[in-house]
Order: C-alpha cells, then sequence, then structure tokens
C-alpha cells in the first residue's frame, strides 16, 4: 500500500505494482494514477477531488474499492464511476455518479454521503450482492434516499442511517416519518439497522427521546431486525 501524505512529481518504477493508494490529498494525483491505473484495486483519497481526477478513476478496469470526496460544487461535470466496484464510499457524488450504482452488479458495500443533486427514483435492483449500505441525506433529499433503500432492500442485511433525534438541532437532518418510510421498503433482509448522529446534534442529552426513537422504528420492521443508536450505544431489543 502506498500511503501518500505528500505527493511529488516523479513516480517511481515500483509504484507501477501498486495495489492500494491512500491519499490525504485530493489535488495533484493525476498523474500517479495514470501510471498506477491498470492494477490498482483499491483507492482512499481523503481530499476533495476535482473531475480530472475522477476521469482517471472511471478509467481504472482493475479498481475494486473506491472511497472519494467529490468537489461540492454543482456547476462541475464529473464523469461516471468504475461499474466493477465492490465497495464505493462517496461524498458529495453528482447525479450521474449515483446513477452509476444501479449498474455496478458485483457491489457488496455502498456509502453515499451528502447528496446535493435533484431526487432520484431508483428501480428494484436486479443485482443482489449489495450487503452493507450506509446513507446520509438531508431532508430536501429524502426520496432519493428512500428510493435508494427500496432498491437494494431485497439484500441489504445492515443499514445505517443518518438521522437527528429531533429538529431542535439539527433540522436538515431529521426524518420524523422515518418508521413508516422504512416499513414499506420491504427490507425483508436486513439483520440490523444502525441510527448515526449527525456531529453536531449528539443525543447525550436526549436519551429518552433517542430510545422512544429507536422503538418506534423497531417495532416498524420485521421482529428480528435489531436497530441502535451508535452515538450511545441504546437498542430498541
Amino acid at each position: 500500500m502506498v500511503n501518500l501524505k505528500l505527493m511529488t512529481c516523479s513516480y517511481q518504477p515500483r509504484w507501477r505494482d501498486t495495489r492500494s493508494v491512500k491519499s490525504s490529498r485530493g489535488d495533484g494525483l493525476e498523474g500517479l494514477l495514470r501510471v498506477v491505473a491498470s492494477q490498482l484495486e483499491e483507492l482512499q483519497i481523503n481530499g476533495e477531488v476535482q473531475p480530472s481526477v475522477m476521469v482517471e478513476v472511471e478509467r481504472m478496469t482493475s479498481l475494486k474499492r473506491l472511497a472519494v470526496k467529490c468537489v461540492n460544487d454543482k456547476s462541475l461535470d464529473f464523469p461516471d464511476l468504475p461499474l466493477q466496484l465492490e465497495e464505493l464510499k462517496i461524498k458529495f457524488p453528482s447525479e450521474n455518479q449515483l446513477l452509476c450504482v444501479d449498474r455496478m452488479s458485483r457491489l457488496r458495500s455502498l456509502q453515499v454521503l451528502d447528496y446535493q443533486g435533484p431526487n432520484l427514483s431508483f428501480a428494484p435492483s436486479q443485482h443482489t450482492a449489495l450487503r452493507w449500505l450506509s446513507v446520509a441525506f438531508n431532508a430536501v433529499h429524502k426520496n432519493t434516499m428512500m428510493s435508494l433503500i427500496r432498491a437494494y432492500a431485497s439484500s441489504v442485511q445492515e443499514l445505517y442511517i443518518a438521522c437527528s433525534v429531533s429538529e431542535r438541532i439539527r433540522k436538515s437532518f431529521y426524518h420524523p416519518n422515518l418508521a413508516d418510510d422504512l416499513a414499506a421498503c420491504g427490507l425483508h433482509a436486513l439483520r440490523r439497522l444502525v441510527l448515526e448522529r449527525p456531529a453536531s446534534d449528539p443525543c447525550a442529552d436526549q436519551v429518552a427521546s433517542c430510545l422512544l426513537q429507536c422503538r418506534t422504528i423497531g417495532r416498524s420492521l420485521p421482529s428480528h431486525v435489531q436497530v441502535v443508536c451508535i452515538s450511545c450505544n441504546l437498542s430498541a431489543l
């Protein structure tokens, strides 16, 4: 694995055999990615990336695991994602990037954070590989979030949802009808639902409300599903 905290302009020949790259920066990666593109299997970029970097990513035919944060700028034109991915974590995806997910037949793990495009609808997935799904969508994009969950309802076993306990602090991530929405998804394969709290809205001083929310959601799902809050470890069971 190559862990890149500082990028240089010269790429050593040994990097041509690199299978995994992790970078703390999102800029200046294009040259390196062209060198390792043919054999790279894992790419994690913690800094924001421009479309020019994602152009190189799209060309990677061996890439299996991708974690990336795109620049949050709707005026930019991002290319599609490679369709052979098995694991994907993406923040601020563009509309076309999010739509690519439906065509990823090998995808086992998916995390989508802060989608800012127009609301989208997804048909039930024809692929049954996805087992782990994590979503963090604001209330404006809740319809897209629920459509994505429904699309993979037949296969997802573990589901993470970013949701505030109340609208008092982070109203944008408060989903008051989440229990009913999830009940309508047909999550027959689900084993565990984890509620993630926004950093600015911890549930430490809202324990009773947190437990009530967990129990309300738990009653809307099959009895074997465990519903927990990741912040305080409260469980509906």
